[in-house]
């Protein structure tokens, strides 16, 4: 489930992702503010703290069973973008996470180089959305470099899209690393007028 509440150049983005018996998956509660909003040009920054639930065994008297663990981060994202035309937008991001205990990740650096074409239209009033994205990540001196894209399919007057996002690796050394994912979803968007990505 994403949220998203926005008061002038502060906003409120929590993220909540998990599976159905709630054993695995993260908050992440970003608090985000616009320095620059230009008509061109803008510039985010942007600070989160997260809880990651993981799967872990633990060994007790002599047997072993399979427990959930919250794993604590904190992070931050710069994010600058740049609008070519009304409806291309190139970006970069930044982000930084560090690990509140121990074990597990303690420090992660991705960088992100995307593109954002929206309001593509294929044929009556639907519309697609593409974002390719190239990415390098670094997480405790193992690294790895993706491709990933989203395609987002929606309706005019219609309050459903579809989105569907693949991972692609092109080269990585990070321990549990997946060679290709992929994912569809559908959103719901809340407002009382629906509104075109652009």
């Amino acid at each position: 489930m994403n949220f998203y509440w926005r008061k002038k150049r502060f906003s409120f983005d929590p993220d909540i992702r998990l599976v159905s018996d709630a054993s695995k998956g993260g908050f992440i509660f970003w608090f985000r503010y616009r320095l620059i909003e230009q008509k061109k040009f803008s510039l985010r920054v942007g600070v989160h703290p997260a809880f990651s639930l993981v799967k872990k065994t633990v060994i007790e008297n002599g047997s072993d069973s399979e427990i959930t663990e919250m794993l604590r981060f904190a992070a931050a994202e710069v994010v600058p973008t740049y609008q070519i035309t009304p409806h291309w937008t190139i970006g970069a991001v930044y982000l930084h996470g560090s690990g509140l205990q121990k074990h597990g990740p303690q420090r992660t650096d991705v960088f992100f180089f995307n593109n954002s074409i929206s309001n593509i239209n294929i044929g009556g009033n639907f519309r697609l959305t593409l974002v390719p994205t190239a990415y390098l990540f670094y997480v405790d001196g193992h690294k790895g470099s993706y491709f990933s894209g989203t395609g987002i399919l929606a309706r005019k007057g219609v309050p459903f899209t579809i989105q569907s996002t693949i991972n692609q690796t092109i080269k990585s050394n990070v321990p549990g690393n997946k060679g290709f994912m992929w994912n569809v979803m559908l959103a719901y968007n809340f407002s009382k007028t629906f509104k075109h990505l652009n």
